[in-house]
């Protein structure tokens, strides 16, 4: 089977985000910027208390809760805007160029404008069908991309990718509810 389809920068973007919501490192690093600021506003609500300015220890009190409802949300959007930024500053000769990608009995061969790769199923780690996306993650650490809304039949693909998955022993994981936060 041989696939054809243009990439553009919500599908990269999309694929960025969705690794690195499942990074253990950046969850430990957003939970603890959050734990960090909470704590810089009690410990400050502190002080004040301590040099008898109570209006602005109250105040700083205040803020800690409010920031552990809106942080993670304020956090998540200045995160979606830095990957956006490297995105198009990474990606942007990728945008809207022809690929095609095909697949044989022990690789998937993938052509760009630019180059030729052979990537042999064996390093195939994950197989992922988001909402818009499939996403072949290597071993390696890179992925495939390919968006749905240009696959001629999605229905085919995903048989085909879920007889890969099967056939390596790697897991096929749906995740339609995925959603950046």
């Amino acid at each position: 089977m041989t696939l054809s389809y243009q990439l553009n920068e919500n599908d990269f973007l999309q694929h960025q985000l969705f690794v690195a919501s499942q990074s253990a490192s950046l969850k430990k690093r957003r939970k603890s910027s959050l734990v960090v600021l909470i704590f810089c506003f009690v410990m400050l609500s502190l002080l004040f208390y301590l040099i008898d300015e109570n209006l602005l220890a109250i105040l700083m009190l205040l803020l800690a809760p409010v920031t552990f409802f809106f942080f993670p949300s304020f956090q998540g959007k200045q995160l979606h805007k830095a990957y956006k930024r490297s995105i198009n500053e990474n990606y942007k000769n990728r945008f809207g160029k022809q690929v095609q990608v095909g697949f044989t009995d022990d690789a998937i061969v993938y052509h760009d404008s630019n180059s030729e790769v052979k990537i042999l199923l064996t390093t195939i780690s994950k197989i992922i069908e988001l909402q818009d996306l499939f996403i072949i993650q290597m071993s390696t650490g890179g992925g495939l991309i390919m968006p749905k809304q240009q696959l001629e039949d999605v229905v085919g693909v995903r048989q085909l990718l879920q007889e890969v998955s099967q056939k390596l022993s790697v897991p096929f994981v749906q995740e339609f509810s995925w959603k950046w936060k």
